[in-house]
């Protein structure tokens, strides 16, 4: 696996593709999300709320995610000033007939730069904190990383694997790991559509979801490429 540092972030997407379907596990659809740049992705800004309406989601088939649509979805992003990101959100196939199935990736964003010494502390804290024995890990910018986690979880699983994560950083000894945001951001429910009825709130596992960017943005932020592999 060692052939994947270097590569860039929508390779980790194919591999962990891969490594799902070795576990017997038929994906349907991915969830990608398209938007305008944020102001919480500018530094030193926060965006206060989930906001729907200037997103689009894209639910690729794995031929796709093999094919060169990633990489030209990737490009026109960036030449549009917009952002492509994978969501956590996965749809797999039942094992009986009937609706498809909605199962969850772990996604979680870092705020330590991608220096040799910070991947290999990951890896021990992503092994002996939350209990997993492989991912990928992807350089998000100079001062920052993801990781991406090769297996599904159940929803209750997921949101408890973001508690855990918390508990990586110590403000008390000037420790921080996770960006805490971030992790924010994926536990608040999604609104529903305005002109939905609000009586009816949406189902926990369609309004939660993660996000890492795929595409590079001007400036400082590159197009996030893979610096580590764990298992």
């Amino acid at each position: 696996m060692e052939e994947l540092i270097g590569r860039p972030a929508i390779e980790a997407i194919r591999w962990i593709v891969k490594r799902i379907f070795l576990k017997g596990f038929e994906i349907k659809n991915l969830v990608f999300v398209k938007y305008p740049l944020k102001s919480h992705e500018r530094t030193d800004q926060i965006r206060p709320a989930k906001e729907p309406g200037d997103e689009s989601f894209l639910h690729l088939k794995p031929v796709d995610i093999f094919s060169s649509r990633m990489e030209e979805q990737i490009l026109s992003s960036a030449q549009d000033g917009q952002v492509l990101g994978i969501t956590s959100t996965v749809f797999i196939a039942p094992k009986k007939p009937g609706t498809d199935l909605i199962s969850h990736l772990f996604l979680l964003d870092l705020i330590r730069p991608p220096t040799d010494e910070n991947i290999e502390e990951l890896k021990e804290q992503v092994s002996n904190r939350l209990a997993l024995s492989s991912g990928i890990i992807v350089a998000s910018s100079r001062n920052g990383m993801h990781f991406y986690g090769d297996k599904l979880f159940s929803l209750s699983d997921w949101i408890a694997l973001y508690g855990k994560s918390l508990l990586m950083n110590h403000s008390e000894e000037g420790e921080r790991w996770v960006d805490e945001r971030h992790i924010g951001h994926t536990l608040i429910p999604f609104p529903p559509d305005p002109n939905d009825d609000p009586i009816h709130s949406q189902p926990l596992e369609t309004s939660l979801s993660s996000a890492l960017r795929l595409s590079p943005i001007n400036g400082d932020r590159p197009e996030p490429y893979i610096v580590g592999v764990l298992g």
